[in-house]
């Protein structure tokens, strides 16, 4: 009902029983969101699912492990004559029991005053990610949810520990729901097919959406336009979150439809309505296609190259397209991409997977599961439907480390202490001991950022995930949960940002006050907590006249190297709670933006609380000498790839439109260089011009797509701040 927009469906099956596990009551919260949640059906298309909607009037959700609370619901609720004085009383006293469960609640209870500090501006770690995951998708497809649950029933049969035993039962459960609801879809289109006079065109998309929903639910998919809407399905019931290797676990019903007479143009249309439901939902859909497989085989093909130019003729912001490339990929398919950057969209984004591979390898993957990755969230690297990485769980301001050893540990935005005390910069009188002070902020940022992780990891051990760790091996085999150790593949994914303006800032230190004698320390120390008030020459000197990372210059890449081989290394040390160990990483989301007005100007000649580089790549506007100066940087970053299977050398590149399209070929040749040597390149082909004016006419430019930091969104619909560090980046206009 219109007038009764809002519920807690989730919330009234969660505390229906309250003596029962919580596993069990996740599942039958997750049961009664499925069978009361509304079913609205798509206005075009036969792709159903709208979960995500529905959840936005739900009082409490679980989505990506993690109970919410939507105190905004609550509160409407509560104010509306559209519920009685009873249900109001009753929506209070289940949160009242239900609040013991809320991960924030349990976070605030177990951190300390120190790691709560540091939160603020140093790290970020725990959080509602751990983590963006991909789940077996080709396992549903194979059974459908009927073999799914025949699996789960086969192990209870063998299953002697009780807590295994509830977890199983709880995965049964949640998935009953979850054939329930799609069931539900088809029982929609029926009664709309009986009760409405619809056209005759629509009562053939009313009987397709009500068989593709019946096949589905009862068993698995049998053609292309089955398989696609279980898919859409899967995505709403695990978070939509991120979708892996579409075409490779799509292609055999792509084939057999095809085979059995389905055009090009029927495929087409249906990839754009389900492109369509994805740009609705507005998350960031990681979705990976292409490679090779053990042997070496290429799997790109007709299906690829569709999804390839859907994205590209749609022009919208998504899927965030990721393409496995290699060394010895076809001309034509470097062409291909050189056509899609040129639409605009920076899709799709380049992986390479003869850094990624050999990583997984000595990481201990399988050779069979290590040359199936792909990727999620923004760029991390996962094993889909066998790993639980913990992706973005632990983020590290490298550059507020370098803030602190030049305030003896003291925060000087905050005006409290953070890090460890460190001597005063009147009594540094070589490079060396900045340095020095440096590493010991490091140092402390990691033992307490991984010290939160562990926590993160023990608070959410009653956590089924149901939905999740039915589609994660070996969970049902295990009877075991992803927190609790059922996943094959376990690691903390870690970003670091700031990297490159530490360098530069370090660069900046050891030249003007070591090098040059032009201040004391002190005096630069003052002049940056001042935010160069009065000593704007000194700034423009520090940010055009001391060398700065990007430009090809050997002692400000060798020390930005050093500082990443350090920090990286130190990181990695750390064991993961249930296994793997912590992967340091430098796709940076929007974090360099949060970070940097969590941190004061810098001896690069950065002002306060503006953003730091976006990237693994140069800071904003310092890259002055071409993209071959941009490779020679990041060819000194190799090492990272040496040794963590997560994107260390990411690289965010925006070219001049013109430039792009006038030499087609030297383009492609470009991309085929640069991905020898980094890990991961994300392109914006756009005009700065375009940029500007959107900036002034937002309403002109609402389909203007962008690259952000390891996704793509439109450009108009960005934080301010996020705006302007977009239009702050080099444009390329030469080699």
């Amino acid at each position: 009902m219109t007038d009764r927009p809002y519920s807690w469906h989730y919330l009234s099956g969660f505390t229906d029983m309250p003596g029962e596990h919580p596993f069990l009551r996740e599942a039958r919260g997750r049961l009664a969101l499925y069978r009361n949640a509304p079913v609205p059906l798509p206005e075009e298309g036969v792709v159903c699912g709208v979960l995500d909607q529905v959840l936005l009037g739900e009082a409490v959700t679980n989505r990506i492990n993690r109970h919410f609370l939507n105190q905004p619901v609550v509160e409407a609720i509560l104010a509306s004559p559209a519920y009685s004085d009873g249900e109001k009383a009753d929506l209070l006293e289940r949160l009242e029991r239900f609040r013991p469960f809320l991960l924030s609640e349990r976070v605030e209870q177990a951190l300390d005053e120190d790691e709560r500090v540091a939160d603020e501006a140093l790290l970020a770690t725990s959080n509602h990610y751990n983590g963006h995951q991909v789940v077996d998708f080709a396992r549903l497809f194979r059974g459908g949810i009927p073999g799914l649950l025949r699996d789960v029933d086969a192990a209870l049969d063998t299953m002697e520990d009780p807590e295994g035993r509830l977890f199983l039962q709880s995965l049964r459960i949640a998935w009953e729901g979850a054939a329930m609801y799609i069931l539900r879809h088809a029982e929609e289109a029926r009664r709309r097919l009986r009760e409405a006079d619809p056209s005759q065109e629509e009562r053939r998309r009313l009987a397709r959406i009500e068989r593709n929903c019946l096949a589905v639910s009862h068993g698995p998919p049998s053609s292309f336009e089955e398989a696609l809407v279980l898919f859409w399905f899967a995505m709403n019931l695990t978070d939509h979150d991120s979708i892996g290797r579409f075409d490779h676990d799509l292609r055999p019903f792509y084939t057999a439809s095809r085979e059995a007479g389905m055009t090009r143009e029927e495929a087409r249309a249906l990839l754009e309505q389900a492109w369509r439901m994805m740009d609705r939902n507005g998350a960031i859909l990681n979705m990976t296609i292409g490679g090779r497989d053990a042997a070496g085989n290429r799997e790109f093909d007709e299906l690829s190259l569709l999804v390839m130019e859907v994205t590209r003729d749609l022009g919208l912001k998504g899927p965030n397209l990721c393409l496995r490339v290699d060394a010895d990929m076809p001309a034509d398919l470097w062409n291909e991409v050189h056509g899609s950057l040129a639409a605009g969209q920076a899709l799709p984004a380049l992986y390479n997977e003869d850094l990624i591979v050999p990583m997984l390898l000595r990481e201990g993957i399988a050779p069979e599961d290590a040359w199936n990755f792909c990727l999620a969230g923004c760029s991390q690297v996962v094993i889909p439907g066998l790993s639980s990485f913990a992706c973005d769980i632990g983020t590290y301001n490298t550059l507020k480390c370098l803030e602190l050893a030049l305030h003896e540990g003291i925060d000087p935005l905050l005006g409290r202490r953070v890090g460890p005390p460190v001597p005063p910069v009147s009594a540094m009188a070589t490079f060396e001991e900045v340095l020095e002070a440096y590493r010991v902020q490091a140092e402390h940022a990691i033992r307490v950022g991984t010290r939160v992780n562990d926590k993160d990891h023990a608070l959410r051990t009653d956590f089924a995930s149901c939905i999740r760790s039915a589609l994660t091996g070996d969970c049902i085999a295990r009877g075991k949960g992803l927190f609790q150790g059922g996943a094959r593949y376990y690691a903390v994914q870690n970003e670091v940002v700031g990297l490159t303006n530490t360098a530069n800032a370090l660069a900046a230190i050891r030249q003007v006050v070591f090098g040059e004698h032009r201040l004391s320390l002190s005096d630069l120390v003052a002049t940056l907590d001042a935010n160069f008030a009065g000593e704007e020459p000194l700034r423009q000197y520090l940010l055009h006249r001391v060398p700065k990372f990007g430009n090809g210059i050997p002692e400000v890449d060798d020390l930005r190297a050093t500082l990443a081989r350090e920090f990286f290394t130190s990181l990695a040390a750390h064991p993961a709670p249930l296994g793997g160990r912590h992967w340091p990483g430098e796709v940076i989301f929007h974090y360099h933006v949060q970070y940097g007005r969590a941190t004061g100007a810098s001896a690069d000649g950065r002002m306060s609380r503006t953003p730091l580089a976006d990237s693994a790549g140069p800071s904003q506007g310092t890259d002055m000498e071409g993209v071959t100066a941009i490779l020679q940087s990041m060819k000194r970053l190799e090492f990272c790839g040496d040794r963590y299977p997560n994107t260390c050398s990411c690289l965010n590149l925006k070219f001049d439109r013109k430039m792009w399209k006038s030499a087609p070929d030297r383009m492609a040749a470009m991309l085929r260089v640069f991905m020898r040597s980094v890990f991961q390149l994300q392109v914006n082909v756009v005009s700065a011009r375009d940029l500007e004016a959107a900036l002034v006419h937002p309403e002109a430019y609402r389909s203007l797509v962008v690259r952000v930091g390891g996704y793509s969104a439109y450009f108009t619909c960005l934080d301010p701040d996020i705006q302007r560090d977009i239009l702050a980046r080099t444009t390329q206009e030469g080699f």
